[in-house]
């Protein structure tokens, strides 16, 4: 029963989503890469305006490594972990360091487990789901593109797609990590459970490249 209302929570937020209409630029993108910069813009198709080509094998590869185990995907790590230490969650992993290496185990196996599934679907399936940052300046455009940049994908001829890879990884590994979860944590119910909350970081992640290169330069630091 718990399975299926957090299912069916799910499908709506899904089916809500999916129905957030895309610009007609935004459904054959032209991707321009910023000189001196890691981020992209996705602009309208123009005249001699440079595209991204489609992601190699390598590529991908990269990508995966550097959000598996790169220096910004173990420090997040660490944070998610102290967060779940500090609300003592799983409670029967208690607050020691066996608790929160427990903890940080987990999570860094789930998020090996939420990569491997996305790159092998987005592989398979031509996705290109990095994110680039949205050319239009007003906060409420720019907060949409966020969101539609992590509900879509871009395929290798520019069309947006939904990102069936970001959703599998997200879910597939919610549902993987409840395999090595203590009693009253591995259901199916907790996994989908999981499976929202890193769909949701997603958003956050997407949404701090978008304007944290804003934020920084009103820093006073």
């Amino acid at each position: 029963m718990i399975a299926c209302k957090s299912l069916g929570r799910a499908s709506t937020v899904l089916g809500l989503a999916a129905c957030v209409s895309l610009p007609a630029w935004a459904q054959n993108p032209c991707i321009l890469v910023r000189p001196n910069d890691v981020l992209g813009v996705a602009a309208p198709p123009s005249a001699g305006a440079p595209c991204l080509p489609p992601l190699t094998r390598s590529e991908r590869l990269k990508d995966y490594l550097h959000s598996t185990i790169g220096r910004e995907a173990l420090l997040g790590t660490l944070a998610a972990s102290g967060i779940a230490q500090a609300r003592n969650s799983p409670s029967i992993w208690e607050r020691e360091m066996e608790g929160y290496g427990a903890r940080y185990a987990s999570r860094f196996a789930k998020t090996v487990a939420n990569n491997t599934i996305r790159l092998g679907v987005e592989s398979a399936l031509g996705e290109d789901s990095r994110y680039f940052a949205s050319p239009r300046r007003e906060t409420g455009r720019r907060v949409a593109h966020v969101f539609r940049t992590t509900l879509f994908a871009r395929k290798a001829d520019g069309r947006q797609t939904l990102a069936v890879g970001r959703l599998a990884g997200a879910f597939g590994s919610g549902l993987v990590s409840r395999t090595w979860q203590p009693e009253g944590h591995n259901g199916i119910g907790r996994g989908l459970q999981s499976g929202a909350v890193s769909f949701s970081f997603d958003f956050a992640s997407n949404a701090f490249r978008e304007f944290w290169p804003d934020l920084r330069k009103r820093l006073p630091f």
